[in-house]
């Protein structure tokens, strides 16, 4: 197998997910506008969303951390293809307004007549993600995204270009999961009892995450 062949399946799926989220873009009307930084941004976010929800990510992209925060590079070639087969517009933002930025990304056909090209699941954690952050620009997006436990990572690490551990929500939501538990545990049983499984979870979970702590600190402090 050749290695653009290798590479095959995965650009598929990039280009059904990004097609995906132009759709559901245009569902929004005039509230979204895509610009290429905001569309890598979403789908990042969905994928992480998915991941926390225990499904395989929606978009198969190989994250990794360049100047604005997550990107795979792939996505200018799943452009491309979008576009010569006439199913996206792009367009300079500047000749929109200044603030959508270099590249407005649009579904090219009317949204009805275009099929979900993911599955019902997948469809439904983009259409959540763009609900809930498709009207904020780009620059909130970067914001958010280097505030998740992925970037998080590879920022305590000091290495752009690594590729991000996206299994790192699925962690952080677990530990979240079992703080709730524990705190709802003590309003409902009182300060004076425990739930000694609860807590030893707790203390192995963050054990986990010390070391990562531990350079991101280091590293905020300037002792790197």
């Amino acid at each position: 197998m050749s290695v653009a062949a290798a590479f095959e399946p995965a650009e598929a799926q990039l280009k059904d997910a990004l097609l995906a989220l132009l759709k559901v873009a245009k569902e929004q009307g005039r509230r979204v506008t895509l610009t290429r930084m905001k569309a890598a941004k979403l789908l990042y976010l969905a994928d992480l969303a998915a991941v926390s929800d225990g499904m395989p990510p929606i978009s198969g992209a190989s994250w990794k951390w360049h100047d604005y925060g997550p990107f795979d590079h792939a996505l200018y070639d799943v452009e491309d293809q979008l576009l010569w087969s006439n199913k996206m517009n792009r367009q300079d933002g500047r000749i929109l307004q200044a603030m959508h930025g270099s590249v407005v990304l649009s579904l090219a056909d009317d949204v009805k007549q275009v099929e979900d090209p993911l599955p019902p699941g997948a469809m439904g954690i983009l259409r959540r993600i763009v609900v809930e952050h498709g009207a904020k620009n780009a620059t909130t997006l970067k914001d958010l995204s280097y505030a998740t436990p992925p970037m998080a990572e590879a920022q305590a690490g000091g290495q752009r270009g690594v590729v991000l551990n996206l299994d790192r929500a699925r962690e952080a939501k677990k530990v979240r999961a079992l703080i709730e538990r524990h705190r709802a545990l003590l309003q409902d049983q009182g300060v004076d009892q425990d739930d000694p499984g609860v807590a030893a979870e707790l203390i192995a979970e963050q054990t986990e995450f010390d070391e990562l702590r531990r350079r991101a600190n280091t590293k905020e402090l300037g002792d790197a």
